[in-house]
């Protein structure tokens, strides 16, 4: 399996019992926040998904998804420019990474 394809695990996993916990809470809210963030760029509803891609950036910064960090700073900053055709190709490697986090739950 490629390191592109393999199931991503949060940097902070190895910082206790309660971390993970919260992590594992995050983890399983992700499917509904990423289904609430492809329904706003469907609807361009760009003021929306600049607030929702904000707060994940942040949440998943905090709970050690890096990659997460580095996609939504750079969805930002095509809403920032209103370069919204390039977004597209964006959400879709956001999707990926989710399908890498949710992969990685059985490791912690």
């Amino acid at each position: 399996m490629s390191s592109s394809n393999a199931p991503l695990i949060s940097s902070l996993a190895k910082e206790g019992d309660t971390i993970v916990k919260l992590i594992l809470m995050f983890v399983g809210k992700l499917p509904g926040i990423m289904s609430e963030i492809k329904e706003l760029y469907e609807n361009s509803d760009w003021e929306e998904l600049s607030l929702r891609i904000h707060a994940l950036k942040g949440t998943a910064g905090n709970f050690g998804f890096l990659e997460v960090t580095e996609v939504t700073e750079s969805i930002e900053a095509m809403i920032r420019d209103e370069n919204f055709d390039e977004i597209k190709g964006l959400l879709i490697q956001l999707e990926g990474i989710q399908q890498r986090i949710m992969a990685g739950v059985a490791s912690y």
